[in-house]
């Protein structure tokens, strides 16, 4: 047990360290801050306690689910990826890219890299003269000819520089200003797309499938299945933050280099205070709570029990959880997610009939809240 709580901490500060953007240091395993301490602290002593008290039950009740027989389920493939394309439409909806703007004419916007011609449409056909790339809210201009200024400084070929929001590109006959929205409005974007997918598609549900809208439990949740997801999640820590460990690692060890996620790179980015408090706080609705509401409704609410009904609850468990790491596009936390992935599914294959998602939904919320409160913690203390 000593040992199952070493790598607890190690893996939950491990991870905290890499989402705050910090390289992982052996010999300095600590969070930054007093705060960030604290909050493993009494994670890892609820964890203890949690195991202690109702570990064997839970894995019991797990056990008793794998067991059971197949349930008679309508097919629902059809219906997830009706779904799953409902919310990605919400969500391309809501993003903001940086765009150039000519004075006249429509602006163009930079979904992609753009090459600006000395012809008379700025990225039409014809000889290059500069190129723009965006990562991140961040514009860059390459210049490939002569001739190329930005905010009237001569950009040399082959020499690329960041440009600002409201910087003015001169490339030929081409006078280009760049506009960047800010991280505020593209997170504010993205909740309303994500909001609006959500919307739809239990709109959608009610008015062709209202019976299986019924058999998700959409409603209020029970008091008691929260609390059965949140000691749920807090008993899984310890394995969480081994897998954490080894997929750091193993990422290591095949050359993988680690990197934060692109969420968390946009908040350091931002130099003022104000800025990153406003942009946390929109993070925290986008990934701690319509994220969990979607991979659950999606995942646990329609695709595992219809896989469940062909396959069983064990492969149907496996598969979900399977995809559910995959989706997050990232090696060193494939394996973490992978047991995140069966938490979720547990609960869900354990839960009672009129409440299905309460408690896979609490467990996903608190693992995404507590990973951003670290995430603020670390960056707090910069």
């Amino acid at each position: 047990m000593a040992g199952v709580c070493l790598i607890a901490t190690y893996g939950l500060v491990q991870n905290a360290r890499s989402l705050a953007g910090q390289a992982a240091a052996p010999a300095d395993p600590g969070p930054q801050g007093t705060a960030a301490w604290a909050l493993l602290a009494t994670l890892f002593a609820g964890a203890l306690l949690t195991l202690c008290l109702r570990g064997s039950p839970g894995l019991a009740r797990l056990a008793a689910a794998l067991r059971a027989p197949r349930q008679r389920v309508p097919w629902t493939t059809g219906l997830f990826l009706v779904g799953f394309g409902v919310f990605t439409l919400g969500e391309l909806l809501g993003l903001d890219a940086p765009r150039l703007v000519p004075p006249t004419g429509d602006a163009v916007a930079l979904t992609g890299p753009r090459t600006v011609v000395d012809g008379a449409d700025p990225v039409g056909e014809g000889h290059p003269l500069a190129r723009v790339t965006h990562a991140r809210l961040e514009v860059r201009v390459e210049a490939v000819g002569p001739g190329v200024t930005l905010d009237g400084e001569p950009l040399p070929p082959g020499e690329r520089r960041v440009a600002p929001s409201g910087s003015v590109l001169a490339a030929g006959p081409h006078e280009l200003r760049v506009v960047t929205p800010s991280l505020t409005r593209v997170l504010g974007g993205s909740i309303l797309g994500r909001l609006a997918g959500l919307l739809a598609f239990v709109l959608g549900l009610r008015a062709f499938a209202p019976t299986f809208l019924a058999r998700l439990g959409l409603r209020l949740p029970r008091g008691r299945e929260l609390l059965r997801g949140a000691l749920a999640w807090l008993a899984t820590l310890p394995l969480y933050a081994g897998a954490v460990a080894l997929g750091i690692l193993g990422s290591q060890a095949l050359g993988v280099p680690g990197r934060s996620h692109e969420l968390v790179l946009l908040i350091q980015g931002e130099a003022d205070a104000a800025a990153i408090a406003s942009a946390l706080a929109l993070a925290f609705v986008l990934a701690a709570i319509l994220a969990p509401l979607k991979e659950e409704l999606l995942l646990r609410g329609i695709l595992l029990p219809a896989l469940g009904a062909v396959w069983g609850p064990r492969a149907a468990l496996l598969a979900s959880a399977t995809l559910f790491a995959v989706i997050h596009l990232s090696l060193a936390a494939l394996l973490p997610m992978f047991v995140l992935g069966l938490l979720f599914g547990g609960l869900r294959l354990t839960a009672p009939e009129d409440d299905p998602l309460s408690a896979a939904i609490c467990a996903h919320v608190l693992h995404n809240g507590t990973t951003l409160a670290l995430v603020a913690l670390g960056l707090l203390a910069r």
